[in-house]
């Protein structure tokens, strides 16, 4: 079965069809979990001896320490000699004090520790789902909140505040209400009241409007609850299409004319 859908995934690009002959397909659960494998497994060839005095790894990432950027060279070729051709590694090395692992910005200290903080790449635009979209009022709720936590737990007791100050200026930016950022963004989490035990049950339902699909919530809340006392019913929305697909093809094969035309 590993086989089939490793080594058999066919897709199509510019009207032809393809077949992946090598590799695991982009998005296919498997690719952490194959190139995790695969990485410890060559990993465990490299004598202990040799290994740097840190260090650790993420899937196909690692951060370690050496003495010199010549000892990191050396490590790198021994790791291309180790899987042969297979993989190649690249290295990264620190400027003013300062490198980036995964989204976490690590910095050396003036008492000779290290500091963290999130970190963002050059091509960050700000931009999250602004207040105004046409989505359900909690996914945009959830997503500060979870921005936050990410911020608590990544972040240095030195380095948080800044961090959520950068967060307030960017939800102001997608135009998320004071009132909104003021409650979330803390440094401490929101208690919560204490909830008695219950089985989530999960109902997809189409986004219609804030006021409808609320109506509708409430309506199935209630009634779920007034016949299942233990059932914690949660809901989950989406969105249809602006455009169907014959639309979206119409709209294209003009824009192709004016194009072409031009």
């Amino acid at each position: 079965m590993i086989r089939l859908v490793t080594s058999g995934v066919e897709f199509s690009f510019d009207g032809v069809m393809y077949r992946q002959i090598d590799g695991v397909a982009m998005g296919s659960p498997l690719g952490p979990v194959l190139a995790n494998i695969f990485v410890g497994y060559y990993e465990c060839q490299i004598p202990v001896s040799l290994m740097p005095p840190l260090y650790v790894r993420f899937v196909d990432d690692s951060f370690s320490y050496f003495q010199s950027e010549a000892q990191c060279l050396q490590f790198r070729d021994l790791l291309r000699k180790v899987v042969d051709g297979m993989l190649d590694f690249t290295c990264e090395f620190e400027e003013s004090d300062r490198l980036p692992f995964l989204d976490v910005l690590v910095e050396k200290s003036i008492d000779g520790g290290v500091v963290t903080s999130v970190y963002r790449k050059p091509t960050f635009t700000g931009l999250y789902i602004v207040w105004d979209s046409f989505c359900a009022t909690l996914y945009k709720i959830n997503l500060l909140r979870n921005l936050v936590d990410r911020a608590r737990r990544l972040c240095s007791s030195s380095r948080l505040e800044q961090e959520l100050e950068k967060l307030r200026a960017l939800f102001r930016l997608n135009g998320y209400p004071e009132s909104v950022i003021v409650k979330y963004v803390t440094e401490t989490s929101p208690k919560k009241n204490a909830e008695v035990s219950t089985n989530p049950v999960y109902l997809c339902l189409p986004w219609k409007g804030e006021s409808v699909s609320r109506m509708v919530q409430r309506r199935v809340k209630s009634a779920v609850e007034s016949n299942y006392h233990n059932v914690h019913i949660r809901f989950i929305y989406s969105t249809v299409r602006a455009f169907t697909a014959k639309v979206q093809d119409s709209i294209r094969d003009r824009v192709n004319d004016v194009n072409s035309k031009r």
